[in-house]
């Protein structure tokens, strides 16, 4: 018997004659048995109904970043199809890179794992191309605020303004060498002539600002405003003295602190210095790993447009000190890429500005 002969005797019977749509019914039958019917695609619903989204954060204190997490965690399922879970899953580690790698290389592309990770792993990629990871790839599904950063002295320094920090060494604390904290003091040193002196290590927010009331240290290069208004005594009495804010304009609620876009005027600083300052207008984001289904990444994407609408979050971020000012998943992608998008010379510019200093 031949091959095709074997094959012809597995094959489904023809209709038979005078079987009509009866036979038809009997033939797609078992030609669906015989050659496996289509896999049952799921709807968002199906697939969410019962599982537990992860919520990753890029810090292990409770900053932001952890009390946006929380409060999302909250309202999230609500407006999911499926209603699935939540939980908070702290990743921290090199400035928020270690989640975004985790995302980008080791985490299952279905939907149920969502980072809440600084915009500065968006500059990282800039420094360093070869980082595993690429936000242009990534699935941005919300913005849900901007940042208000700055870079301040604590009262007893002697420092309140950048003049003072050309003359004097001012001990500031970082996590890592990707994050603003370093990134732009010693950019700032290159530049201008500051004596910031980076000192690394620092877990998170919450133990450099320790580190400060004990006396460790004499200033951050950045901190988010919300942050600090949170500590009693940092704004309130005046113990956080801001030297600059990390933004392209001066911030609000800061109208007398100079953006770092004003502390020089040559060309090849201000194209480094507005990249920095654009970084914070990406904002606290929640982004997710590239590959998810279409049909759940615009699940997502609609359940938080409607969250960042909901009376109660809004309430509940504002009594964190977390004004929202959403953009929608689209439009923060577009706005990722753009802000990304620098020449060959400011990248190596922004290199050479930034590198590590001892």
């Amino acid at each position: 018997m031949t091959s095709v002969d074997a094959a012809r005797d597995r094959s489904p019977l023809p209709v038979e004659a005078g079987k009509g749509v009866a036979g038809a019914v009997r033939w797609l039958v078992l030609a669906m048995l015989f050659f496996g019917a289509p896999a049952h695609a799921q709807t968002p619903a199906e697939f969410y109904k019962g599982k537990t989204i992860n919520l990753i954060t890029g810090t292990a204190g409770a900053g932001g970043y952890d009390l946006a997490a929380r409060i999302v965690g909250e309202y999230l399922p609500r407006y999911m199809p499926g209603n699935p879970g939540t939980v908070i899953q702290p990743m921290p580690g090199a400035s928020h890179v270690r989640a975004t790698e985790y995302l980008m290389n080791i985490s299952a592309r279905d939907g149920l794992s969502l980072g809440f990770v600084q915009p500065y792993v968006a500059l990282n990629k800039i420094l360093n191309p070869s980082a595993r990871y690429d936000p242009e790839k990534m699935t941005w599904l919300t913005r849900l605020l901007p940042l208000n950063q700055i870079g301040f002295s604590w009262h007893t320094s002697g420092v309140t303004n950048v003049e003072q920090a050309r003359q004097k060494v001012l001990i500031m604390g970082a996590a890592g060498a990707t994050g603003p904290a370093a990134t732009v003091p010693w950019a700032l040193n290159r530049m201008i002539g500051t004596k910031f002196r980076v000192v690394r290590g620092y877990a998170d927010d919450t133990a450099e600002f320790l580190a400060l009331e004990r006396g460790e240290l004499e200033g951050m290069g950045s901190a988010n405003y919300g942050a600090l208004v949170r500590r009693p005594g940092f704004v309130d009495k005046n113990w956080v003295q801001p030297l600059y804010a990390i933004s392209t304009q001066r911030i609000a609620k800061l109208p007398n602190v100079p953006a770092i876009v004003e502390l020089s005027n040559k060309p090849a600083d201000l194209a480094v210095l507005n990249t920095l300052g654009a970084m914070p207008a990406i904002g606290l984001t929640v982004i997710a790993p590239p590959g998810i289904p279409a049909e759940r990444v615009e699940a997502l994407r609609r359940a938080f447009d409607a969250v960042v609408k909901d009376a109660g979050f809004i309430a509940d971020m504002a009594r964190a000190e977390l004004e929202v000012e959403p953009m929608d998943g689209a439009a923060l992608a577009a706005f990722v890429a753009k802000t990304m998008d620098v020449s060959a010379q400011t990248a190596q510019a922004l290199r050479d500005y930034t590198a590590p200093q001892d």
